[in-house]
């Protein structure tokens, strides 16, 4: 009789077992010193449970090399009927040579519709990446896949090759690539613009390629391969921490503008060089995506002001089936201004639900957080709110007004501010000045940490926070107290 489902935490275990008829099959092995020789003994079990249809691999940090890898793709060509299958082997020692002969990993997996393989971390190269391309291309019914090559070393020339191999998966709906920290740059980037392209079929497309070194020309590429996605519903675009400008959030904008299905569209900008007339650039194409439900867009660190937040507000208010907004504005510019037209704009979105907004160290004031949450009360759909204001110029006035005003808004079910500074910077100054001022502060600041952990309440206020410091918990080391002073105002202070 087929069981449905088998779950193993440990080699022996699944080893030992004595039952081989499984159509779910999980086996968690994460940080369990996992060697080769190990990676043997399973492969040979694996391969008796022809049954198996779904199956899911953990073997994450451990040392696996070249033998366990082809150990593994062994036993994946005798098991037929494999229809979804997982394996998460990041952090390993597979490299090239893992790789070695698997252009026919896959020969006899027939059914295989899903496909996740997560490999950060492997010291994995184009070669690699050509072998495992070259098998994936002939999975003739593969449908989602999901490959993370990141923290490898696939260079240009994988990204090419990796793409011109998947662009032959042509009933792929889904398709999601990590390539974080690849040493891609602009040649690969516009190759793997090729995928989107041909891919005529996909409905989901994720690619994280953050830290790659990326800009405008290149992103042009994979712009012009979003153009022909007219099914596209789901595009999550990661380029966090590159070299991009304006003319390349206009092409991102303008290709985006033609996926007319889009639902749900999440971009990551983070740490690029484009700054308000980006954002505007950007924002004036959204107004064509008029299906969109979900969007969530990443602008931290953009040298972002006043002018680019009113366009952005602007077109947000146009896209009248939008249901759920989250911003991450953090370290810009914007000031009472650029927010209250954010929020007064917002209030013109009918279906807006959710909205989250994260505007740490920005410039809005007592005065902008007033003008917020007069627009927030015109939103009348709204039921999740979440606010992230620290660093602002906001003394704790400013959550009373807010929750005054919303009080009496019934449709609201969940409200998050956050307003004091952040724990781990405050507490990580607070050490290093006690650090410099001897080890005897040292010892004292751990036995207050110890103390405070068993007596006092998690830190919401400041006079909580002091007086769990001064009374309960109060230091042997005089200088401590005049630290725990700082540290507090660090924690809660207006700035």
């Amino acid at each position: 009789m087929i069981q449905q489902k088998q779950l193993y935490w440990t080699l022996q275990d699944f080893i030992n077992s004595s039952d081989s008829d499984h159509n779910n099959l999980k086996i968690f092995l994460n940080q369990n010193n996992v060697q080769d020789q190990h990676i043997s003994n399973l492969a040979m079990k694996l391969v008796k449970f022809q049954h198996v249809i779904k199956l899911e691999l953990s073997l994450s940090n451990n040392q696996i090399g070249e033998f366990g890898a082809k150990c593994i793709g062994f036993s994946l060509k005798s098991l037929p009927n494999l229809s979804i299958l997982i394996v998460l082997i990041e952090n390993n020692y597979i490299g090239d040579s893992g790789f070695n002969g698997a252009d026919n990993l896959f020969s006899n997996c027939l059914y295989l519709k899903n496909f996740k393989l997560q490999i950060c971390r492997n010291q994995i190269g184009k070669l690699g990446s050509q072998n495992l391309a070259i098998s994936l291309k002939r999975v003739s019914n593969l449908q989602m896949l999901t490959l993370d090559f990141s923290g490898n070393q696939i260079g240009s020339e994988g990204a090419q090759i990796l793409a011109s191999e998947l662009i032959q998966c042509q009933k792929l709906s889904y398709l999601s690539l990590f390539l974080i920290q690849n040493n891609i740059n602009d040649e690969g980037a516009r190759d793997l613009g090729e995928i989107i392209t041909k891919c005529v079929n996909l409905k989901t497309f994720k690619i994280c390629l953050k830290y790659n070194n990326i800009d405008d020309e290149s992103l042009k590429a994979v712009s012009l391969g979003l153009y022909n996605c007219i099914n596209l519903q789901n595009l999550v675009l990661n380029l966090n921490s590159n070299n991009i400008k304006e003319l390349g959030a206009s092409c991102i904008g303008q290709a985006i503008a033609k996926c007319g299905l889009l639902q749900n569209l999440e971009l990551n900008f983070q740490q690029n060089k484009f700054s308000g007339q980006g954002v505007s650039n950007l924002a004036k194409q959204l107004v064509n995506c008029q299906n969109l439900s979900l969007l969530k867009l990443h602008f931290s660190q953009c040298l972002i002001s006043n002018y680019g937040i009113q366009n952005l507000s602007l077109i947000l208010s146009q896209l009248t089936n939008l249901s759920s907004l989250i911003l991450d504005l953090s370290y810009n510019r914007i000031d009472q201004d650029g927010i209250s037209n954010l929020s007064y704009q917002l209030a013109n979105c009918p279906c807006i639900s959710e909205v989250q907004i994260n505007l740490y160290s920005n410039k809005i004031g007592y005065k902008g957080l007033f003008d917020l949450s007069s627009g927030f009360q015109r939103c009348l759909n709204l039921s999740i709110l979440n606010l992230d204001i620290r660093k602002n110029s906001i003394n704790q006035e400013g959550p009373k007004l807010l929750g005054k005003k919303l009080q009496n808004y019934n449709n609201l079910k969940c409200l998050k501010i956050e307003l004091n500074g952040d724990f781990k910077c405050c507490y990580d100054l607070l050490a290093q000045n006690c650090l410099s001022l001897s080890t005897d502060c040292i010892s004292s600041l751990l036995k207050q940490v110890a103390c405070s952990q068993m007596k006092c309440p998690s830190p919401t206020s400041a006079f909580i926070t002091k007086f769990c410091l001064q009374e309960i918990c109060k230091p042997d080391f005089f200088g401590l107290n005049k630290l725990n002073e700082e540290f507090v105002e660090c924690l809660f202070s207006s700035s």
